[in-house]
């Protein structure tokens, strides 16, 4: 749809019902590779996009999901229980809030929650929110977050921060779980290994996601 502030160019809008789960899975590589690849551990990953949540929008405490990173269990091995996501921006109320969680057991136990805060801040409705994080995933103690919300700088954490998994986690953004119809947009998805705030230092190939999977 057009960008609905400019009106220059076009953005991905979600138009999602209750308990929906309307979301896109952002492939640095394109067909079946892409399909399978996960994020490395042991690595600095940056991510970055904009988010726009419609107003007016409802206030309600029901947790809603609009970006998380998701592990992949290892199921061959029988790690089939629920987790939640080891990192997720939620919409509780009024505010953002970041959640990650880990487990640096090779089977987690059953419905195992990343259910820990790294921040919570106002919700920010009707306009463009730029989302920048810098990752190294890693179950043990060298894990880092930082993250920076409208270019400030908002957590800077070192531990664990994801799962015992062989592979590591996706990147998955829409609206997942409203209580009520949402209307979110997505623009400007970025998944690579270099700051995407510097043009300079960004490879061609990792200028943009190049294929989305909804």
């Amino acid at each position: 749809v057009p960008e609905p502030e400019l009106g220059d160019g076009k953005v991905v809008r979600f138009a999602a019902g209750p308990r929906a789960r309307c979301e896109l899975v952002p492939r640095v590589f394109r067909g079946i590779i892409g399909d399978y690849l996960r994020e490395p551990f042991d690595e600095d990953r940056w991510y970055a996009f904009r988010l726009f949540l419609q107003a007016p929008w409802e206030s309600n405490q029901r947790n809603e999901v609009v970006a998380q990173w998701h592990s992949t269990r290892d199921k061959i091995f029988g790690d089939t229980n629920g987790r939640g996501p080891p990192l997720a921006i939620r919409v509780i109320g009024d505010y953002f809030r970041i959640s990650y969680g880990w487990d640096k057991k090779f089977i987690s136990p059953e419905q195992h929650l990343a259910r820990y805060t790294l921040w919570h801040g106002p919700l920010i409705t009707g306009r463009w929110v730029d989302w920048v994080f810098k990752i190294r995933w890693s179950y043990d103690d060298d894990g880092a977050i930082q993250v920076w919300q409208d270019g400030k700088l908002i957590v800077d954490h070192v531990g664990p921060n994801t799962y015992n998994d062989i592979r590591g986690n996706y990147l998955k953004l829409g609206s997942y779980h409203p209580a009520v119809p949402r209307t979110v947009m997505l623009d400007d998805v970025y998944v690579g290994s270099n700051d995407p705030r510097d043009a300079r230092k960004r490879p061609e190939t990792e200028a943009i996601v190049p294929e989305v999977r909804r």
